[in-house]
């Protein structure tokens, strides 16, 4: 088995730009060559992020986004959600969060 392996391993001769090479050191050399321009580390210019301009938020618009959910939201949020989908794994779907959400919604809230 260790012999079959060997021969399926073994490169007698390989192409290199037209040229058939046989010999196992030139073999060697030109297969280490080709992983190191392979692999060599390619040095470019990143993008800064300090050239870009963002848009930024208003004093309003900063204290909407810190402001807590209203329960409404909370509703209207996991009325839109696929029933289906269980928020972590202690078996309550939100089928069930939602047709007990008079309960329930306290502890979310």
């Amino acid at each position: 088995m260790a012999n079959g392996r060997r021969m399926s391993n073994y490169i007698g001769d390989i192409n290199i730009n037209g040229w058939r090479i046989s010999d196992p050191p030139t073999i060697k050399t030109e297969i280490l060559n080709f992983f190191a321009n392979h692999y060599k580390k390619v040095v470019w210019q990143r993008p800064k992020v300090t050239s870009l301009n963002f848009d930024q938020l208003s004093t309003d618009g900063i204290t909407m986004l810190e402001r807590p959910f209203c329960s409404e939201e909370v509703w209207i949020a996991l009325r839109n959600c696929d029933g289906n989908k269980a928020p972590r794994p202690d078996g309550l779907n939100l089928n069930f969060i939602k047709a007990n959400w008079g309960i329930m919604k306290k502890d979310f809230m």
